[in-house]
């Protein structure tokens, strides 16, 4: 019985987990950015 209750805590915390979502990994795997990106080869212009 001990056995059980320890997989049935295991998985729910595994579904919780889950569902809430798991900041750090979402980090990792973010789209790249939609849109026209501006573009500099000289970042540094003088006078502007």
């Amino acid at each position: 019985m001990a056995k059980f209750l320890q997989a049935i805590r295991q998985w729910w915390a595994e579904a919780l987990a889950y569902t809430m979502g798991n900041h750090g990994e979402e980090k990792q795997h973010l789209p790249p950015t939609v849109g026209v990106q501006p573009y500099r080869d000289d970042p540094y212009k003088e006078g502007h």
